[in-house]
């Protein structure tokens, strides 16, 4: 008698050590890419190019075997659960009206049973308010340019709110630096000028840390802001060479961007990230001075200006407080995204471990095992081709 026999005739005990030990074959012999095959991928493809302007095969990163120990010694396996990841590419830009869009296109997906939970469960962050945020975001932009419109009518002359002045870094000039003022109300009545909507190209973020189908995008953006204040406080020093060497070094990526253009008036050799006049300069360390200076040491909540007590005294205090608010109406933009994305990887890694959980069951890979042709050691499980067995 043979010690090899046919998988269906092993104990439970060895068909369940073989199933595992052996459970790589069922999705890479002579198989293609068998999670592209999941009508979920073409969701998630469909997704991906429109609404992160990526392919899934650059950006994503699915893991869905390892190598462990088990009773037949060192195999490949499958992860009963995979992972699914997104790797935003260097550099990815994204707008206001990207996470917008992405929100909106959720509603292509199914949402499935998920889990063990057997119920359907609304992950999304912003699903049944981007209606309202687009609304809020609208709002927040008409009301800076009814601000700055109302303050440039009336106080042309008082301006020093508005500007700073820094030591830059010169190139191939007679001394290291020179002191400049860098203005940011030219930029901001660009600014006034050119936005109508939220879907405008005018604010945009870089993205670079990883996405997992578990990211929730207000952890996600704590990280990303403590990022983004390291290089805002390097903004307030007396000289800008280190906040020009990070900026140089880390681009737009983890960055959120929220700048104006710098004002004209001198052709020097500035360093080649502050030319005039298009200079980019961050406007969170114009708001926090602004809230710090007109408040006068008076306690406000969660960031934004009590403007009631103090525009009366302050007329560009109307203008910073709306800055403020469409600043942190904006980082919303970039919650929504990274919450949209999360629950889009979420729902496929779902479908492969449908997936997985349907091959890697006795019956499917009883029938697998014999189309191929392949047999068993009685004892050890130890698999055979049919051109091996004895």
């Amino acid at each position: 008698m043979s010690d090899y026999i046919k998988f269906s005739e092993l104990n439970l005990p060895l068909q369940l050590s073989v199933i595992d030990a052996y459970s790589a074959m069922l999705f890479d012999f002579d198989t293609p890419i068998w999670y592209e095959q999941i009508p979920a991928y073409q969701q998630l493809d469909y997704f991906c190019v429109q609404a992160l302007k990526e392919k899934p095969s650059n950006a994503l990163q699915i893991l869905y075997k390892t190598t462990k120990q088990t009773t037949l010694g060192e195999k490949t396996v499958i992860l009963r659960v995979p992972e699914v990841r997104y790797i935003p590419q260097v550099p990815n830009v994204y707008y206001p009206k990207d996470g917008i869009r992405a929100a909106i296109m959720e509603g292509d997906f199914e949402l499935p049973a998920l889990g063990i939970l057997n119920h359907t469960q609304e992950l999304f962050y912003a699903s049944n308010d981007v209606d309202d945020y687009s609304n809020l975001l609208q709002e927040k932009i008409n009301n800076f340019k009814e601000a700055f419109q109302s303050y440039r009518k009336d106080y042309t002359s008082t301006r020093s709110s508005f500007s700073m002045k820094k030591k830059i870094p010169l190139e191939n000039g007679l001394f290291p630096d020179a002191m400049v003022d860098l203005d940011i109300f030219t930029g901001l009545g660009a600014m006034e000028e050119t936005i109508e909507n939220p879907c405008d190209d005018y604010f945009y973020f870089g993205l670079s840390d990883v996405i997992h189908s578990h990211t929730s995008g207000e952890i996600y953006m704590k990280k990303f802001m403590e990022h983004a204040d390291g290089i805002n406080d390097l903004f307030n020093q007396d000289s800008l060479a280190e906040y020009l060497t990070q900026r140089e070094e880390y681009g737009d990526d983890n960055i959120f961007v929220f700048y104006v253009l710098n004002k004209g008036g001198w052709d020097m050799p500035l360093n080649k990230d502050m030319r005039h006049p298009t200079s980019a300069i961050p406007l969170t360390p114009y708001i926090n001075r602004a809230a710090e200076t007109m408040v006068k040491g008076r306690k406000y909540v969660g960031g934004t200006i009590d403007v009631a007590k103090v525009w009366y005294d302050y007329p560009e205090a109307k203008v910073f407080a709306s800055l403020d608010e469409l600043q942190t109406t904006l980082i919303e933009s970039i919650k929504m995204l990274v919450d949209t994305i999360s629950t889009v990887l979420s729902l496929f890694q779902d479908s492969m471990r449908k997936e997985i959980s349907r091959r890697m069951t006795i019956g499917y890979f009883s029938e697998w095992a014999d189309e191929k042709g392949l047999t068993f050691n009685m004892i050890s499980g130890e698999m055979k081709t049919s051109s091996k067995n004895p």
